[in-house]
């Protein structure tokens, strides 16, 4: 049984669908009024002027769309209105709040009322049965030209062939391959699945239902190259019976246990490049919080954690090598544009972060210039910035925050992720300001308590969509999480990212990195805190001895330094207190130096190569007594 969506409740988008059905498909009318919308000449009407008449210019898919629609009745307006209703029905990557805005605005053109109290508008009716997968949104308007084309070619069949397809499961999918475009959208599975819930499947990425006939038919992989939608549907429907069948029982989804392992396990032939497009909604449970912040202390890959929980949140699974992982981030970020990467520091502001003003030449007009304009001299006394080319204006110009989140907004099926590298560096009521309170999950985009404010610069209305991520790092030896913001600490989850000494090789020519990195952060434990240990991450590479003297000496010594402020004996006294690594020369006083000077001062020397036995001495001071001091 098909209709079985898990934990996804059917019941009353399908008896949505059903009214649609008998209403409009049958019989010309209306979702939300009594008109007769659902007829050829007004589709004719959207034809002509949408799909015949595009527009490659610059604007979002509803300004565009507005422009193109202007010639037309009122009727057509609210009738494409009523389209995004329809498209709308199956996607759960969009909230109901912002699918009625959506399908609000476009029948506002019509200057008709909105049927605000429609039954049909419930958040029950709008709630969705799936992801839409890649592309829905972005390609919206393929999908609309495709319901276009199916529409009038419904409308030119007999009264007789309307009821005989509408229903008719198979009949109606061979009349959809007739339909320009059919094999590549989305509303051609949505379509079938709100018709024929009991036969068709709530898969609605043509990716996705491939994939699964491919992995779990070893026919449909013999063919996998050439296989059509309708052979696709097939292998799904047989697959199916074989599971009720096997499992007894006709409640099952290849979304959720048992088929979704078996489709989705790393044993499997899928192609390696194939990567899971995850809808956000899935991941706004909580066990995976929006906000995060991986700390500890410097080495012990946080900003690697990033990198992997990036590639989780928009793919689903990280479960690859390094090389793959890094590949896939560099991919997400420079090609995809959905994960954005800022690092913090003292200086960054709210400006860098979300909007700012800046200077824009504003171009000069020659004909002005040669008669003196007034409106130029006024320019040349004001405190604005002038060249001989123009003057200058201040214009608010978006942040890296807000750029993300426009994005992800606009894509409300895929996640978006914004790393902030370093991110208690920074002042966080100066940076965020009056967003703080954004961050929190129920405070997001169409959620119970959602918030929104107006930007100082700009005076545009603001909120953070629910299918942005927030990732920061946060080096513990810079300051400590119990100094951190109380407004940042309860708006995000802290993820320790400790030392790990068995992610390093237990010998290197002789030297035992794991034993090294342990006598080290447990004297810095006793000597400082637990936020000023040393990580992992800086032995990682090291294959020779020559690359733990080459860490040792850049790396590591000039840490110690650092952490306890060229008090070089306590240095001395964390690498073992030998002359191994740091040695220690006792200065002459100079004559006539008696009693101001009288203790004694010495001459700190640090060494470039080490040998193994200082590494044994450093692990363990006792095991190999030797000279505390050259001069001893």
């Amino acid at each position: 049984m098909s209709r079985y969506c898990a934990d996804m409740p059917t019941e009353a988008i399908l008896n949505a669908a059903d009214y649609w059905r008998n209403e409009c498909l049958l019989s010309d009318g209306s979702i939300f009024t009594n008109g007769q919308f659902w007829k050829l000449n007004h589709f004719l009407d959207l034809e002509k002027y949408f799909i015949d008449q595009p527009d490659p210019g610059e604007g979002d898919f509803l300004e565009k769309l507005e422009k193109q629609l202007s010639p037309t009745d009122s009727v057509a307006k609210m009738l494409a209105a009523e389209m995004f209703w329809v498209m709308y029905l199956c996607t759960s990557s969009l909230y109901p709040k912002h699918k009625i805005h959506q399908i609000k605005t476009v029948w506002s053109w019509s200057s008709n009322q909105f049927p605000d109290e429609s039954e049909w508008l419930s958040d029950e009716v709008l709630a969705g049965i799936g992801s839409t997968g890649r592309g829905f949104n972005s390609y919206i308007w393929k999908e609309f030209t495709f319901f276009i084309y199916l529409m009038i070619a419904f409308n030119k069949l007999t009264i007789t062939e309307r009821n005989s397809h509408i229903f008719d499961r198979e009949k109606f999918a061979n009349f959809l391959e007739t339909v320009p475009d059919s094999g590549n959208r989305q509303f051609r599975h949505m379509i079938l699945f709100l018709l024929f819930p009991d036969t068709s499947e709530r898969i609605f990425s043509s990716t996705q239902r491939f994939n699964i006939v491919t992995k779990l038919s070893n026919k449909a992989k013999e063919n996998g190259g050439n296989l059509s939608q309708l052979e696709i549907d097939a292998y799904l429907h047989n697959l199916r019976k074989q599971y009720e069948s096997k499992y007894g029982t006709k409640e099952l989804d290849y979304y959720t246990s048992p088929l979704y392992e078996l489709w989705q396990s790393s044993d499997g032939d899928l192609t390696k490049d194939q990567t899971r497009e995850v809808p956000a909604s899935e991941y706004t449970t909580p066990n995976a919080p929006l906000n995060i912040i991986f700390y500890g202390p410097p080495g012990t890959g946080k900003t690697y954690s990033t990198t992997r929980r990036c590639v989780e949140i928009c793919d689903g699974i990280a479960d690859k090598t390094d090389s793959f992982l890094r590949k896939r981030f560099r991919e997400l970020r420079d090609e995809k544009k959905r994960v954005e990467f800022v690092t913090f520091h003292q200086s960054y502001g709210y400006e860098e972060f979300v909007e700012g003003l800046r200077p824009v030449l504003i171009a000069e007009d020659p004909a002005e210039t040669s008669t003196g304009s007034s409106e130029m001299d006024s320019m040349a006394h004001s405190p604005m910035p002038s060249t001989n080319s123009g003057a200058f204006k201040l214009e608010p110009v978006d942040g890296v925050l807000k750029r993300i989140a426009e994005r992800a907004r606009d894509n409300f099926n895929l996640p978006y992720v914004l790393i902030i590298d370093e991110i208690n560096r920074a002042s966080i009521s100066k940076v965020l300001g009056e967003l703080v309170t954004l961050l929190e999950e129920d405070k997001r985009e169409g959620k119970e308590n959602e918030v929104c404010v107006t930007l100082p610069y700009s005076n545009k209305q603001f909120t953070l969509p629910s299918n942005l991520y927030i990732l920061g790092t946060m080096n513990t030896a810079d300051r400590s999480i119990a100094l951190m913001d109380t407004a940042l600490r309860r708006r995000f989850d802290f993820q320790e990212i400790p030392p790990e000494p068995k992610l390093l090789k237990e010998d290197v020519d002789g030297v035992n990195p794991q034993a090294v990195l342990r006598a080290i952060n447990s004297r810095l434990e006793y000597l400082i805190d637990r936020d000023h240990l040393i990580g992992h991450a800086w032995f990682m590479r090291c294959k020779t001895k020559d690359d733990l003297d080459l860490v040792m000496r850049d790396k590591i010594i000039p840490l110690l330094a650092e952490y306890f402020y060229d008090d070089w004996e306590k240095v001395r006294s964390v690498l073992g207190g030998s002359n191994d690594f740091v040695s220690r020369d006792e200065l002459t006083r100079p004559p006539g130096i008696d009693n101001e000077f009288s203790e004694d001062r010495y001459c700190w020397t640090k060494k470039t190569t080490y040998g193994v036995d200082a590494y044994s001495r450093l692990i363990n001071p006792k095991s190999t007594e030797t000279p505390a001091s050259s001069d001893a």
